[in-house]
């Protein structure tokens, strides 16, 4: 009877001891990735935002809040792309993308995703009295972006390069 005992016991001391030496994948690693998407500054809101893993079987897509930020939560370890499309027109339709990696040491990173506005807008101004152009005039604009030029020999001042919007003109120095 005490040899059956220590043979059930070292029988259960071995299950003991195997099942520790089993080697359990580990969980999900439950990964992040949070970022932002903006012109010059600007917040982009309601960009299309997609994510694609090269070493996960991940597609999934989102839009940016009011702020221009996004996040894609519940990722697994590996190599991730942010890609935006669907850019507002104000926008140049530049490629946007930025990588990341996720790995448990970083679960997670946080991403920027940088435009460049158009600026193909002008504005011509012509300062007259009587049919006579009105030099040395000051002449600014504001909108989404602000300028003053002086105006030339025959009352005009030119403002190009300008990001498109709307903006108020105003003129100074009149005697």
């Amino acid at each position: 009877m005490g040899r059956y005992r220590r043979l059930l016991c070292a029988a259960a001391l071995g299950i003991a001891v195997g099942a520790c030496d089993s080697t359990a994948p580990p969980p999900p690693l439950d990964g992040r990735i949070d970022g932002a998407v903006h012109a010059e500054g600007e917040p982009l809101s309601g960009v299309l935002l997609q994510l694609e893993s090269s070493t996960a079987a991940t597609t999934r897509s989102t839009v940016s809040r009011a702020d221009g930020t996004f996040g894609f939560d519940g990722l697994d370890e590996g190599d991730y792309a942010v890609r935006a499309a669907g850019l507002p027109d104000r926008v140049l339709p530049e490629a946007l993308e930025a990588q990341a990696s996720l790995s448990r040491q970083q679960p997670s990173r946080r991403v920027e995703l940088a435009a460049r506005l158009r600026r193909d807008a002008s504005i011509v101004v012509e300062v007259m009295a009587e049919g006579v152009g009105l030099p040395g005039l000051e002449v600014a604009v504001s909108g989404p972006e602000s300028a003053t030029r002086i105006t030339n020999e025959l009352g005009r001042a030119e403002f190009t390069g300008l990001v498109r919007g709307r903006f108020e003109v105003a003129v100074r120095g009149f005697d």
